[in-house]
């Protein structure tokens, strides 16, 4: 299937953007945003509507910047 669980820990509470963004660097999925408490968290990423290839899911915390590499292939 064309899905993916994404999960993530925080240390603390803080507001959160978690992308996933083409090789290039074009957004092609916004899959969580706003105030998350401390701990682990997941979230389904439905890529049925993208094209096999390489692609980066980027979360961002505050000042802390962590980047993924997926590669899609259905």
């Amino acid at each position: 299937t064309p899905t993916t669980e994404v999960r993530f820990r925080l240390a603390v509470a803080r507001d959160i953007k978690l992308r996933v963004y083409k090789i290039l660097g074009e957004e092609v999925a916004f899959l969580a945003g706003g105030f998350h408490q401390a701990g682990v968290h997941q979230v389904q990423w439905d890529a049925s509507n993208v094209p096999n290839g390489v692609y980066f899911c980027r979360l961002q915390a505050g000042t802390f910047i962590s980047t993924k590499k997926l590669i899609l292939v259905k």
